[in-house]
């Protein structure tokens, strides 16, 4: 029966890390950084234009404290 063998060498070892993982880590990283920053602006401009429909109110608020009315 044969037998799968590994290579030892230290520069397939090398070569098959940064192509197995490496590589694909940085371009997973660019990636999910783009997804954040562009869900980031389109969140910040939501909220501003949410901010913009709401009316603005002016002037002081009071409320009447409980069983005060009595």
């Amino acid at each position: 029966m044969d037998q799968c063998v590994l290579s030892q060498e230290p520069g397939y070892v090398v070569y098959s890390t940064v192509g197995s993982f490496y590589i694909p880590l940085v371009v997973m990283f660019a990636v999910y950084l783009k997804i954040f920053h562009v869900t980031r602006a389109r969140a910040r401009r939501h909220l501003a234009k949410t901010l913009k429909q709401q009316p603005i109110v002016t002037g002081l608020v009071h409320r009447v404290p409980p069983n005060s009315w009595r």
